[in-house]
């Protein structure tokens, strides 16, 4: 599984002298063990934060241990004045000087190599954090994003606040619905139950969970909608924003030639390169006697790359850290071994 540059796993000081409060914390373990469907145990395990935080936040780092990829990691969790609370990979800008634009630009450059700017709304929350419109440049355009500064520029926290009352995955899914109309799909748009995969076409975990992932859309065929979204981690990757992008523009022509160009380049990955990927799909566009001159506007289209980023930020918001990830009905799923848990929960709610 490869991990996205962008997505950094902070480490967080800890305090193990000050004691933690935990009936403060709005965060339960439940809610931990609900973001995320796993195959196999999570232990949970809570420490004060120690950092330099706006007056009245009670901060503490969820550490989960599992053995699966994508049940363990490390947040912190905010609880506010008001009760709302955060939970993410915040920034700590406090070591940083000049206006907050000027810290938010340092840390991106710092911590990730990103160059990033930054629009802050002048209203507040009731927690009086300004909302901030987060931009990364790439070569490609800008993946924006969002999140939440305090007055002073002490800390950014990317993503929402949350009531205790919310529910996330229902959250989640609706901030990626509105990536499904550009997005390659299949399976009845009314169907109760959506799956949704964020992926990259030059990923290997990507291509293996592509062989196991068909026969499981066969089985539930009709009862479930499955989206495709595209992740490209350009950092790592220099060819799979190009592959997302001709994928796009087949899809846009003829949907059915989007599957055989997906498992065509799957098939090709390991001998796929920045420097034959152009060729590639335009054979393929012509073996699949697509109009080729339309594919050729369409795949250098501004708009078509702004759909690609698009889902580029959304997965950054809500914290999808890694391809290929599953979300059922906002719910983040481990697939478990050769899609076997995959497959299982999806059965739960179909039936």
């Amino acid at each position: 599984m490869k991990l996205p540059l962008r997505v950094i796993a902070f480490s967080f000081a800890v305090a193990s002298a000050i004691a933690v409060n935990a009936s403060a914390s709005a965060v339960s373990d439940n809610l931990i063990k609900s973001l995320t469907r796993c195959a196999v145990e999570q232990k949970i395990s809570r420490e004060p934060w120690e950092a330099r935080l706006p007056s009245g936040i009670k901060a503490e780092v969820i550490s989960v241990e599992s053995e699966s990829p994508y049940c363990g990691g490390q947040q912190a969790a905010l609880t506010m004045p008001s009760g709302r609370y955060f939970l993410g990979k915040p920034w700590l800008l406090s070591s940083y000087t000049g206006t907050r634009e000027e810290k938010l630009k340092a840390f991106g450059w710092e911590q990730m190599r990103a160059s990033v700017s930054a629009t802050i709304d002048a209203a507040k929350t009731e927690e009086g954090f300004h909302r901030v419109r987060l931009a990364q440049k790439t070569e490609y355009g800008d993946v924006v994003t969002e999140g939440w500064i305090d007055p002073a520029g002490m800390i950014f926290l990317p993503g929402e606040f949350h009531k205790t009352t919310d529910d996330l995955a229902t959250r989640r899914h609706e901030a990626v619905k509105g990536l499904f109309a550009a997005s390659p799909s299949s399976g009845p748009a009314s169907a109760k139950v959506t799956l949704v995969e964020f992926s990259d076409f030059q990923c290997p975990s990507c291509k293996t969970s592509s062989a196991y992932l068909a026969p499981i859309l066969e089985k539930h065929k009709g009862k479930i909608r499955y989206v495709r979204v595209d992740y490209p981690l350009m950092s790592h990757h220099p060819w799979a924003f190009a592959a997302a992008a001709s994928g796009r523009a087949i899809y846009k022509q003829n949907p059915d030639a989007f599957w055989k160009y997906k498992n065509w380049v799957y098939d090709n990955q390991a001998d796929l390169s920045i420097f034959t990927l152009e060729d590639f799909s335009a054979n393929f566009v012509k073996d699949h006697d697509l109009d080729v001159e339309r594919y050729g506007r369409d795949v250098i289209s501004p708009a078509l790359r702004s759909e690609i980023l698009a889902g580029v930020g959304v997965a950054s918001k809500i914290n999808v850290a890694a391809t290929p990830s599953f979300l059922v009905n906002g719910v983040m799923v481990d697939p478990g071994r050769n899609g076997a848990a995959l497959d299982e929960y999806l059965a739960t709610l179909v039936d």
